[in-house]
């Protein structure tokens, strides 16, 4: 067996200037143990989910450090050839205590190699007795140096394999727990009972103790001449990254209701949370889409996120460039799809978006008459409402030049907030100047890329696309903005 057949090759990858609480964000999504770090195509290092949240949680590090701050850089790592064995790998694994090693073919890298992948591979093979004390050697290396805590158990619920990260996380000693019946430490039912009777494997199951503590665990069958003998189960105790979702939840209900009373009445607030947005895969070879969710106040997180992305730009100094009017920007945003109509879909359909959808411009239009009309919104508000859908060479020739910073500012916040609402993408955004550096994943190839614009001149280069994939979650031109 070669390191390439056991390499994982979904590992999450992230550039050098991704943020740490974004890189911990993708790794949950992912049920990762690491990420790899890539600078372009080069390997710039690997980070592990572990060692990242207890550097955001438990010593308080800014969770905007980018991720070339946290990792391990490739200079300290030991790459794995895909040719290598898995015997060899192990010595490297242990030798090295990280929880994966990078697996390259030539010169370029194909996956991970990970300490659970391998453990669980030694724990499948039926090797002669030579091999087998030669494996427990490596294998036990491994065990002691996982932070993660292992515990096997035979088909009896007898515990045969109890490590000193269980011991720590369980408060149990290994020696009074070996050969004992297991208990069930979790709220509900342990998924043990339902591995062991279908010998289909578990990841990523959080389960909550009886103490209240979270762990977050793998279950993997033992399975000897075609029958489940026992379960393999690898957890971790994830109570700290629990309560930082909820404190970050409740972080975002603030903002929320804080947004809500910037709003000029209820008939506005009412119509945005009455305003559908829809989630899709986007179906590269028919240029259709599938709707994968439907979210009933799109145009309400929408708005909510236009205003975190502009809070976000803010913070990097682009609101305090000539031609940025702050308020200008603001009202904009709450104004933007007031005149949204969207149509009615279900989970599952399959569209055409450019005959679905009506075209961006045209509910601009109604949004800059309401806003003019019935809000008494000035002429600068309305007209970057009326024109945010337009590219700029057919804007009308009594477009106030003095609006185009603040237009091409306006559609940047106005894409990115799609990004996160409709695609469950991510994004990283830097500022020099009056130019714009950003970064953006979202699944639609339009838009999965790094480009720059100035914000003066107007001036855009796309500087790198990424690869995707068609089922990836993605929204199609006709439902952005």
């Amino acid at each position: 067996m070669q390191v390439k057949d056991l390499a994982a090759t979904n590992i999450p990858v992230v550039a050098p200037d991704t943020p740490a609480a974004a890189v911990a964000e993708r790794l949950t999504e992912a049920k990762s143990q690491c990420a790899l770090v890539m600078s372009g195509n080069r390997l710039a290092g690997l980070v592990s989910d572990q060692e990242l949240r207890t550097l955001i949680t438990r010593k308080n590090l800014d969770a905007k450090v980018p991720v070339s701050e946290l990792m391990l850089p490739a200079s300290r790592l030991a790459i794995l050839a895909a040719d290598a064995s898995i015997e060899r790998a192990t010595e490297i694994l242990a030798e090295h205590k990280v929880v994966g090693l990078p697996v390259t073919e030539g010169e370029t890298v194909i996956g991970v190699l990970t300490r659970d992948t391998v453990l669980t591979y030694f724990s499948w093979q039926d090797v002669a007795r030579r091999e087998r004390e030669a494996w427990e050697r490596r294998a036990g290396t491994i065990l002691k140096s996982l932070h993660e805590g292992l515990i096997v158990v035979d088909r009896d619920l007898v515990i045969r394999e109890f490590n000193a990260a269980a011991e720590r996380l369980t408060g149990n000693k290994a020696a009074e727990r070996l050969g004992q019946k297991a208990k069930v430490l979790s709220v509900k039912e342990s998924p043990v009972f339902k591995v062991l009777s279908t010998g289909q494997p578990i990841f990523g199951e959080q389960s909550q103790l009886k103490d209240g503590r979270w762990f977050l665990a793998n279950y993997v069958p033992l399975v000897e001449e075609g029958e489940v003998t026992g379960v393999i189960q690898t957890f971790s105790d994830i109570s700290e990254q629990k309560e930082l979702q909820k404190q970050l939840q409740g972080a975002r209900d603030e903002l929320d209701k804080a947004f809500a009373l910037t709003l000029p009445n209820s008939k506005v607030e009412h119509k945005l949370k009455h305003s559908p947005e829809y989630r899709d895969i986007y179906l590269l070879h028919s240029k259709k889409i599938r709707i994968t969710e439907v979210i009933p106040d799109g145009c309400y997180q929408h708005v909510v996120n236009s205003m975190r992305v502009a809070a976000d730009l803010n913070e990097k100094g682009v609101m305090n460039l000539v031609g940025i009017n702050k308020d200008t920007i603001v009202q904009s945003i709450v104004f933007h799809d007031i005149g949204k109509s969207q149509p009615q879909l279900s989970v599952g359909d399959i569209v055409d978006p450019k005959k679905t959808f009506e075209e961006g411009h045209l509910h601009a239009a109604r949004s800059a008459d309401i806003a003019g009309n019935f809000y008494d919104k000035n002429a600068d508000i309305v007209n970057l409402i009326r024109y945010h859908h337009h590219e700029e060479n057919v804007l009308p020739a009594d477009f106030p030049s003095y609006l185009l910073p603040m237009h091409r500012l306006l559609k940047v916040i106005d894409g990115l907030s799609a990004c996160l609402t409709r695609r469950k993408g991510a994004y990283t955004a830097v500022a020099d100047g009056s130019r714009l550096l950003i970064s953006e994943r979202n699944g639609h190839p339009q838009f999965n890329n790094e480009w720059s614009i100035d914000l003066f001149t107007g001036e855009r280069h796309i500087l790198q696309t990424f690869p995707v994939s068609e089922e990836a979650p993605q929204v199609a031109n006709g439902s952005a903005g």
